[in-house]
């Protein structure tokens, strides 16, 4: 029986669409319209009741989430994080532990993509 009954069912207690490291344009060409629109409403039934999922700060993420505040305000409770808030990030949290040297040598991250990817202009 592939029926997926309540019991039987994984709740996530996050579900992270990365956190910085999405070099500009990148979010725009895969993070399409239904992912706001039909995706993350479902995720809501993914997680715990306390869970949370994580979009990094950039224009097209909030723009997204402000066009389709009516359907998401419905089923989250939307905030922002400040960056001394980061560390309830699993993922985050996690990538710390990386020692700089392979972050930056072996994986060719920049330590410093939170400052590089995550803001947003004036315009």
């Amino acid at each position: 029986d592939t029926t997926l009954t309540a019991q039987k069912m994984v709740l996530y207690s996050q579900i992270v669409m990365d956190y910085f490291w999405i070099p500009k344009g990148w979010a725009e060409q895969h993070w399409t319209e239904k992912l706001f629109s039909e995706n993350l409403p479902g995720f809501h039934s993914l997680l715990r009741p306390s869970g949370s999922v994580y979009f990094p700060f950039k224009a097209h993420c909030l723009n997204r989430i402000c066009c389709n505040l009516p359907k998401l305000s419905a089923l989250y409770d939307i905030s922002f994080l400040r960056r001394w808030e980061l560390g309830e990030i699993a993922l985050w949290r996690h990538t710390q532990d990386v020692d700089p040297w392979v972050m930056e040598e072996v994986f060719r991250k920049r330590i410093d993509q939170e400052d590089l990817y995550c803001e947003i202009d004036e315009r």
